[in-house]
C-alpha cells in the first residue's frame, strides 16, 4: 500500500510537463532530474517560450537548424514542431541519449549535479 501512496504523492506534485519529461526520460534510460533541469532553465517549462531573438522555440528552446538536424537523424519529418512539448521532448532526449548532444543546451552545465547524483546512486 505504501508504494501506491508514494506514486500518488509523486504524481500530485508533478505538472503535465514534468510528468512528460519524467516518462520520456525513463523510457529512454535518461536521468529525469537532469532532463527536467535543462528544460526548466531553458524555458521554465513553457512550451510557447521564445528566446534568442526569436530563434529558439519551445520547451527545449530548439533552433530550427538543430531541430532539423536531429529530426533527420531520427528519420522523422523535419516539420517545425518545436513548440509541441511531446515532439520537442522526444527530440531533445534523442539528441541527449543517442547523439550525445547535451552540450547543445547551454544550461546543461547548470544541471550536471544531477548526473553526478545518478552515478553515485548507481555505485551504492
Amino acid at each position: 500500500m505504501s508504494a501506491i501512496l508514494a506514486i500518488i504523492l509523486t504524481l500530485r506534485s508533478m505538472t503535465p510537463t514534468t510528468a512528460l519529461i519524467d516518462y520520456a526520460a525513463e523510457a529512454m534510460g535518461q536521468n529525469a532530474a537532469y532532463c527536467q533541469c535543462i528544460a526548466y532553465h531553458e524555458s521554465r517549462y513553457d512550451a510557447n517560450a521564445v528566446g534568442d531573438d526569436g530563434m529558439a522555440i519551445g520547451l527545449w528552446q530548439w533552433h530550427l537548424e538543430s531541430w532539423e538536424y536531429v529530426r533527420g537523424k531520427m528519420g522523422l519529418p523535419m516539420e517545425d514542431r518545436r513548440a509541441d512539448p511531446v515532439e520537442s521532448t522526444i527530440t531533445a532526449l534523442y539528441a541527449i541519449d543517442k547523439l550525445g548532444l547535451a552540450h547543445w543546451w547551454t544550461t546543461s552545465s547548470l544541471c550536471e549535479e544531477y548526473i553526478n547524483d545518478a552515478h553515485m546512486e548507481e555505485r551504492d
